[in-house]
């Protein structure tokens, strides 16, 4: 009985590809690339970022650090300040520090000397105004420059306005003017001197044929020797009543229509808010650039505070203690402790003021 013949099974489709793949390495002596046309790529994940992406700032540090005046200028129309300035008088030591006081009537001093003992009081405090050995001595003009802000307060660089060497520059310039003046005035004349004066309207009136201004070949730089006595005149008295800036720090009622505040030889003390910024020097702008015109409050020790502070715990020692203790010698003993200790204190925290 024959049998049918039967086939094979069929090897696996990936046995095929080995045994051809073997086949062909035999012959050939190289290995094929494998068809991978029909399978997916993997998929590569992207790395995730550990950290937040830094915002960009808003602005550069200059521009943070003068946000507070254009704040103060956009919250009003023609808004202004003086700069008040306290603590120590070497910059370079330990901090000086400032605050702008803000200013709504700029011809009414009065109000604004006001404006400055109130705000210094209010940043001293109760108990340094009432127990601290150093008290306000005098008010100086100085200049100053931006070192930190923090808070509403600002760290500053502080340097006192030197005020001989600005009498010493007026008045060589007032003798020069002087001279000028005799030169081209005939005083021994009959006729009255014809001199130039200053209007009511605030404009010069040159009267003077020889005056430099009347000069044909005068230019822009031409200079009137009676103007140029008159501006150092202001100058010097302007000098010469300095003084008077502590006068109305304790007594703010004098400085009305006294106009002291105004700017000797470029030094304003009131300033626009809008102009609060720093001049341009290239990209790359410094706070430490500007330089600005303040009021310093300098302190001294007063021995009437000491005095006051002494007696006060004396009687409340000498008081309690013999109550408490009951004898003499313990009282003056151990009181005297007691006394020294706080006025050590008292006079320690005086020194170091801030």
């Amino acid at each position: 009985m024959s049998t049918a013949p039967v086939d094979p099974p069929s090897l696996p489709e990936r046995a095929r590809v080995r045994s051809s793949e073997r086949s062909v390495l035999e012959a050939t002596g190289f290995q094929p690339t494998p068809n991978t046309s029909g399978k997916y790529p993997k998929k590569r994940r992207r790395p995730r970022i550990m950290h937040d992406i830094a915002q960009k700032p808003s602005g550069s540090p200059a521009d943070l650090f003068f946000s507070h005046f254009q704040r103060e200028a956009e919250r009003q129309d023609g808004a202004s300040c003086v700069f008040l300035l306290w603590s120590s008088k070497d910059s370079e030591m330990a901090t000086t520090w400032a605050v702008d006081v803000p200013t709504t009537n700029l011809e009414n001093e009065e109000e604004i000397f006001q404006k400055l003992a109130a705000r210094y009081a209010a940043e001293r405090g109760f108990w340094r105004r009432h127990l601290y050995f150093r008290d306000f001595a005098r008010l100086r003009p100085v200049v100053f420059r931006f070192v930190h802000q923090r808070s509403e307060r600002f760290s500053v660089f502080m340097e006192p306005l030197d005020l001989s060497k600005l009498r010493e520059l007026y008045s060589a310039r007032q003798a020069e003017a002087e001279k000028v003046i005799h030169s081209i005035t005939d005083l021994n004349s009959d006729d009255f001197p014809d001199y130039c004066y200053l209007e009511y309207s605030g404009k010069y009136n040159h009267d003077n044929y020889n005056c430099p201004i009347n000069s044909l070949t005068a230019s822009i730089d031409s200079v009137c020797p009676f103007e140029e006595w008159d501006v150092c005149n202001k100058q010097l008295r302007w000098i010469q009543t300095m003084p008077f800036l502590s006068c109305y720090f304790r007594n703010p009622a004098g400085a009305r229509s006294q106009n002291i505040l105004n700017s000797i030889n470029g030094h304003g003390y009131i300033h626009d808010y809008k102009t609060i910024r720093l001049p341009f020097h290239g990209p790359q702008q410094q706070v430490r650039g500007l330089e600005l015109d303040g009021l310093y409050v300098e302190m001294d020790w007063k021995v009437s505070k000491r005095l006051c502070v002494f007696l006060l715990l004396f009687v409340l020692v000498v008081l309690s203690g013999k109550f408490i203790w009951g004898s003499w010698e313990i009282v003056f003993g151990a009181g005297s402790f007691f006394i020294a200790l706080p006025v050590l204190t008292l006079t320690v925290l005086s020194y170091c003021e801030v």
